[in-house]
């Protein structure tokens, strides 16, 4: 296939792809080795294979055609050929190369700092793969994805900075009453806000944090209008709901929705608290409030998140605010100011070595099912009802429970489900009287094991009494050691030995796996790479998504 396209993204070291935009969409190119030089803006033509992830599509799984859409992505490219047209030109071009280059100077200091500062301020998170699932463990992800936390810090700090400079200004030059210096340092930084999303790029969290700021700026500087969090809130969650609707039902979005909820309760409940008491009680009450998030998308909960919130944030949200001080001086001036970022890695260092020991500590992280989930969002519902004393919110908290009720029977009955890997794999969950056995374990790549994993705390599984092998193919012996290890698999069953013929029959719980049309005796049973026959009817997983099939029924 060849295409012809402007591209749309940086092409860093660090990174695995480009976008590039073609008519009124956007494909995304993998390159075999090191990304060529290319940059943003330029019009390239290139050449290769085009292909579209597998679509899993099993409860609880990762939604790869959803986030295609988010990104506008139709489909993905592997380069064979390419070459640059045209070289890019103007503004945001310049403003794309001053983000490479702040890249490559973020990679001239020692570690941890040369991974932190590109995750904080350019939004590149791809050098802290080593340091992220440690801070994921103990609740504090958020410090290393951009949001409004950060772009409060960039705001507080250059506000602060601008209002110093144009009051000492206003000393020697009367200015008028429209612009005095606080309106005058609002006003520089809300300029600033379009180099800001570029430089951190353009990520749909900071264009929700942006649009916050310009309502706050307008209502409550220039018209001088009471601004409370909730109304700002409001407006922006109506502005994106009309302009990206997808949006809503990203983790993202409902991450910074839920914060900010609980914030403006916060604000409107202790209007007398002091800002310290108020930041503490946040602390401890954000990481419970966003329980329900973690557990849905995320398929966690963070148990430990308040503690080391309360701990660990304000200490970080310092050390980012002399980040976003130093490291443009540092940039533009050198000097003393790398000495001075050099320095603060000394601080950042000890910081990182507690977070990756604490994140070593067990049930710092707790698997989440679908049953986890209901009852985290019952408990948060009740959480935020019990700041803002409103009837409706526990009535929503009592039919959450019994929602939470019935999801936990359903997650004890006897049950079949054949899970959608793929032509390149099969796996089948059989529960029976409160046990779990998975009947193959096969698919290709990363993403299926991930997938199935997925599926399987979906269903309410966290552990394995048993994993049983009927064939030796890698359909379906690809990720048996993959899934027996994240599950805890007591068992294996025809997965370490080799046995003549290429499969085996095996009847588990009164289910007969792998047998053919002919011998199926009126049960539940799978053809090896066909459909699935539930007495006469014929049903095909690979079209229909996962089935499942209650025992007793």
């Amino acid at each position: 296939m060849v295409l012809k396209g402007r591209v749309v993204s940086d092409a860093l070291p660090c990174s695995r792809f480009v976008d590039v935009e073609v008519s009124d969409y956007r494909v995304r190119l993998f390159f075999k080795g090191k990304i060529p030089k290319i940059s943003y803006g330029d019009i390239v033509r290139v050449s290769g294979v085009a292909f579209v992830p597998y679509h899993y599509k099993n409860p609880g799984s990762f939604d790869v055609v959803r986030y295609m859409n988010s990104k506008n992505i139709a489909f993905f490219l592997k380069v064979r050929r390419w070459r640059v047209l045209e070289r890019g030109e103007g503004l945001r071009v310049w403003l794309h190369y001053l983000r490479v280059r702040l890249y490559a100077f973020s990679q001239t200091f020692k570690e941890p700092l040369r991974s932190f500062i590109p995750a904080i301020i350019l939004g590149i998170k791809e050098p802290m793969a080593e340091y992220s699932p440690a801070f994921y463990r103990l609740g504090l992800g958020h410090i290393l994805a951009i949001s409004g936390l950060h772009l409060g810090i960039f705001i507080a700090v250059f506000y602060r900075i601008f209002l110093w400079i144009l009051r000492g200004l206003n000393l020697v030059v009367q200015f008028p009453f429209l612009l005095l210096p606080r309106r005058m340092a609002y006003l520089i930084v809300l300029l600033l806000m379009p180099m800001v999303l570029v430089i951190t790029g353009n990520q749909i969290s900071v264009q929700r944090a942006a649009f916050m700021y310009l309502i706050y700026v307008i209502v409550a500087v220039f018209l001088e209008r009471s601004a409370y969090l909730l109304n700002v809130l409001l407006v922006a969650l109506s502005f994106f709901a009309l302009i990206r609707p997808e949006e809503i039902t990203s983790a993202g979005f409902q991450y910074t929705f839920l914060a900010v909820l609980v914030l403006g309760i916060l604000e409107k409940r202790f209007p007398d608290m002091s800002g310290f008491k108020k930041a503490t009680v946040a602390s401890l009450v954000l990481p419970l409030a966003l329980f329900p998030v973690g557990a849905y998308h995320f398929h966690c909960l963070y148990p430990l998140g308040s503690l080391f919130n309360a701990l660990l944030l304000p200490v970080f949200s310092a050390v980012i605010a002399c980040i976003i001080l130093l490291f443009p001086l540092a940039f533009l001036l050198k000097g003393p100011f790398v000495g001075l970022l050099h320095l603060l890695n000394a601080v950042v260092a000890p910081l990182f070595k507690m977070v990756l020991l604490f994140s070593e500590l067990p049930k710092a992280t707790i698997p989440a099912t679908r049953f986890c989930f209901w009852m985290t969002a019952c408990f948060s519902v009740l959480l935020i009802y019990l700041l803002v004393r409103k009837r409706v919110l526990l009535v929503l908290t009592m039919a959450l429970f019994l929602i939470s009720l019935w999801v936990f029977w359903q997650t004890e009955r006897n049950r079949v489900v054949f899970f959608d890997m793929g032509k390149a794999g099969e796996a089948t969950l059989v529960v029976k009287d409160g046990k779990a056995f998975l009947v193959n374990a096969g698919g290709r790549g990363r993403e299926a094991g991930k997938a199935l994993y997925d599926a399987l705390l979906w269903e309410g599984v966290t552990h394995l009494d048993k994993v049983i092998c009927t064939t030796k193919r890698k359909a379906s012996i690809s990720l048996v050691r993959f899934i027996s290890r994240k599950m805890n698999a007591l068992e294996l069953d025809g997965c370490d030995t080799l046995w003549e013929g290429n499969c085996r029959k095996v009847l588990v719980a009164g289910v007969s796996f792998v047998c053919f049309k002919s011998q199926c005796d009126g049960g539940i049973c799978k053809v090896a790479g066909g459909p699935v026959f539930v007495g006469k009817r014929e049903l095909y997983p690979y079209r229909t998504g996962a089935l499942k099939f209650y025992l007793e029924d």
